[in-house]
């Protein structure tokens, strides 16, 4: 991918991203159905509650495949203290691992990952409430610094200004938070009766599952685009902590436009090692 290409691609997934915001809240629960303990099986009786103790650093890799095209990337998200009763989770030490089902140390690959690890690691920090809602997306004037630091020119300052525009500020913190909503926000007002013996991994494990459609949803730009969504969402959590292990989002979406229609996916799988090294320690400001 050139530089050129990556703006070119910016530019027309303007409307997408805008769809996308607009869409995707947390999926609808799946049908509550009354869990039974026959047969000895495990119980889990306990609401979800949020407990996550700041400060802490989890190593993640993260598995993406979008459109066919698959990465596999790793990284450290330190959870420090804020102020009382707040959490700020920030990504760190982000790295391909693998690209295209090769390893990203394949020389092939150089130019593309120093144009694209910019911007693919310039995620925005989460401010976390203490029930473990994300009520502030921090960093979006660092991700445009970098854009312009990977791509100057002309070009990329007119996606710049886009960027610095109030409505795709709110397109980006949305998209920036569908990741908080697989790991933790999605389950925490899962009702522990609709947790089916056979999603129970442990006493204190649990699979959990969320999935939503969503068809016909029009651009708010006024584009004329219309989208269909499909989104499902899994994570294998602790109980009820919600710290995952495993967290999993699916989404494929139809995109019409001038009676021209596009589908795309993109599936994400993070895993989560909370049993890392004993002396990783989270970078916190003092």
């Amino acid at each position: 991918m050139t530089a050129r290409s990556a703006v070119a691609m910016s530019s027309r997934a303007a409307c997408v991203t805008c769809l996308l915001a607009a869409a995707c809240g947390a999926p609808t629960p799946a049908k509550d159905a009354t869990r039974t303990t026959a047969g000895g099986a495990a119980s889990i009786t306990e609401p979800a509650h949020f407990a996550w103790k700041a400060p802490l650093t989890v190593h993640v890799t993260e598995d993406a495949t979008k459109n066919g095209n698959a990465a596999t990337v790793s990284y450290w998200l330190d959870v420090c203290p804020k102020a009382p009763d707040l959490l700020v989770v920030t990504h760190r030490d982000f790295r391909f691992v693998t690209l295209l089902g090769k390893p990203a140390s394949n020389p092939e690959f150089s130019a593309t990952l120093a144009e694209i690890t910019p911007l693919t690691s310039a995620i925005p920090r989460f401010v976390v409430d203490a029930q473990g809602k994300v009520i502030a997306v921090e960093g979006v004037p660092e991700l445009i610094a970098r854009l312009r630091a990977a791509f100057p020119g002309a070009a990329v300052d007119q996606v710049a200004q886009r960027l610095e525009d109030p409505a795709a500020a709110q397109a980006i913190n949305a998209s920036a938070n569908e990741r908080w909503q697989v790991w933790v926000q999605a389950w925490l007002a899962t009702d522990p009766r609709t947790i089916a013996p056979q999603d129970i991994i442990n006493p204190h494990r649990v699979k959990l599952t969320q999935a939503s459609q969503a068809q016909n949803i029009s651009d708010p730009s006024g584009s004329g685009a219309k989208l269909d969504l499909a989104v499902e969402l899994t994570t294998d959590t602790e109980w009820p902590s919600v710290r995952p292990w495993v967290a999993t989002s699916s989404k494929k979406a139809k995109l019409t436009l001038n009676g021209e229609s596009a589908t795309r996916s993109e599936t994400h799988r993070y895993t989560f090692d909370w049993n890392g090294p004993p002396d990783a320690a989270p970078k916190c400001a003092q």
